[in-house]
């Protein structure tokens, strides 16, 4: 958000800033599994998954492939057909929402009555279950079961994956509704993926939450630090802010609130920032920092990820000139804008 501009100083109409009321609420489990599971490829741990279906689809005739592997918090579709298993004897629910229901049904039986219809979903269910423990590369489950006695309805899920299927140019769906243990066992293997990749990361770092920097005429810091001066950042209000690390930008990130907190979610991660003109000085306008341990850091460098701060939900900032801070304030919005009142 770096200006190479002169910050204007504002007028009257100053309004403080309210995080609580701007800020969207996110719940700390998607937080939690937003760095892990939300952000895995699943496809990756079926490698053979295609194959096992190769034989079945050639002997009827069908155009039908997996195309993706969604992580989901929860199912987007109504599910009219639910098939209870357990996996390491934790419930795990196969699921089929009403429009791929009959896009199967066309492609494979169009012509059957109902009760052939429900055998056939169910047949659907057995078979891609028995693909999911043989094509799984990690470490083998120890039971993984076809259980049509238990109540599936009854199951509250933890987090859902959601299989695309291309039949025949035309798109369905398939739902694996899991219960935390196998969610969590999925985040943590996502996880240390990405920190075997990430080892630079591995003593962490402090970071800070930059609402916006501007450059100002090194002549007239005293003016933009003076008390009750209120200054215009010339930076549009939003949820936007810079994550910096070793007083310089790293990633691009927006603002939520879990639990009273500041929370940041990565878009994108860069080296560096705009050069300052020469004879100005850089004001980095920050809601607070806190040091991050290497895994964290790891993981919120995957656009997307979520990382709950220890920083409560404040107006309250602080002015940095070279990594010291020079000046405290009240954020708030001026016609539009970001602006920071001088305390």
């Amino acid at each position: 958000m770096t200006q190479n501009v002169q910050s204007k100083m504002a007028g009257e109409g100053f309004l403080e800033w309210s995080p609580a009321e701007q800020l969207k609420s996110l719940l700390l489990r998607s937080a939690r599994l937003s760095r892990g599971f939300m952000r895995c490829k699943p496809a990756k741990w079926f490698p053979g998954f295609n194959a096992h279906w190769h034989p079945l689809l050639q002997a009827l005739g069908l155009d039908m492939n997996v195309g993706d592997v969604l992580p989901r918090m929860e199912t987007t579709e109504e599910l009219v057909n639910q098939f209870m298993c357990t996996i390491d004897d934790e419930p795990f629910v196969i699921g089929i929402d009403a429009n791929s229901k009959k896009r199967l049904i066309e492609a494979i039986a169009p012509d059957s009555k109902r009760p052939a219809q429900e055998l056939l979903m169910e047949y659907l269910a057995r078979r891609l279950l028995a693909t999911l423990k043989l094509a799984w590369s990690g470490a083998q489950f120890s039971s993984v079961l076809f259980d049509s006695d238990l109540d599936a309805k009854s199951f509250r899920y933890y987090a859902v994956a959601e299989l695309q299927l291309n039949i025949g140019g035309n798109h369905s769906s398939v739902w694996c509704l899991m219960g935390k243990l196998l969610v969590e066992k999925l985040d943590g293997l996502w996880k240390r993926q990405v920190h075997s990749t990430q080892r630079i990361y591995e003593e962490g770092a402090e970071i800070n939450l930059e609402v916006a920097s501007i450059a100002v005429p090194t002549s007239l810091l005293s003016e933009y630090l003076a008390s009750a001066t209120i200054v215009d950042l010339e930076t549009p209000l939003s949820d936007d802010i810079i994550i910096a690390k070793d007083d310089k930008g790293w990633a691009r990130a927006k603002l939520f609130n879990i639990d009273d907190h500041f929370a940041i979610e990565t878009t994108s991660t860069f080296s560096g920032g705009r050069t300052i003109p020469e004879g100005n000085t850089k004001i980095s306008v920050i809601l607070g920092k806190q040091h991050i341990d290497g895994s964290a850091l790891s993981e919120i460098t995957q656009p997307g990820a979520i990382w709950q701060s220890e920083l409560s939900l404040t107006n309250n900032v602080e002015l940095i000139i070279n990594s010291q801070v020079a000046g405290i304030g009240k954020l708030g919005v001026y016609e539009g804008n970001f602006a920071v009142k001088v305390g």
